[in-house]
């Protein structure tokens, strides 16, 4: 965890995207001047545990830092904010919680998902994408056509 600035208002922490560095937040943190701002990156060893694990990770770290309380801004990016949610469900003392970019758990797992799974959520993941899914319900079901179809061609080949 790197701390940025020194201020006595309130703290900002942001956790990393998926691929576990803060690189994306070092413009950012320059125009935060009137908060403590921390970034929170992914130790390599910890990469592939999953969100509980590094929620409780962070979590564990938080708390001994004294920044799980009313003062605290908790930011997480993409899959950051998977990790930035898990930890805040147990925490209600936080000022605020931000999610940026961020999709269902779910589309972080590491196993594939078969053609019927990913039929089942993909409706779930427009949604989320473009917040139009009773307006897009043809265009939908040709979508799925159109992967179903290709997934057919890809295991011929």
């Amino acid at each position: 965890m790197i701390k940025f600035n020194s201020f006595n208002n309130f703290n900002i922490v942001l956790i990393h995207p998926a691929g576990g560095t803060t690189y994306c937040f070092n413009k950012l943190v320059k125009y935060i001047n009137k908060a403590n701002v921390y970034t929170v990156s992914c130790p390599k060893r910890y990469g592939e545990k999953g969100i509980d694990y590094l929620a409780l990770l962070y979590k564990k770290e938080l708390e001994a830092m004294g920044l799980l309380n009313k003062s605290t801004i908790l930011v997480g990016y993409s899959f950051g904010g998977n990790v930035a949610l898990k930890i805040a469900e147990d925490f209600h003392m936080l000022k605020v919680l931000w999610l940026i970019d961020t999709y269902p758990p779910e589309s972080y797992t590491i196993s594939n998902l078969d053609n019927k799974a990913y039929q089942r959520v993909f409706p779930e993941i427009w949604l989320s994408m473009t917040g139009k899914l009773e307006k897009l319900t043809p265009q939908l079901h040709e979508i799925m056509y159109l992967i179903t179809e290709f997934q057919k061609y890809r295991k011929q080949i």
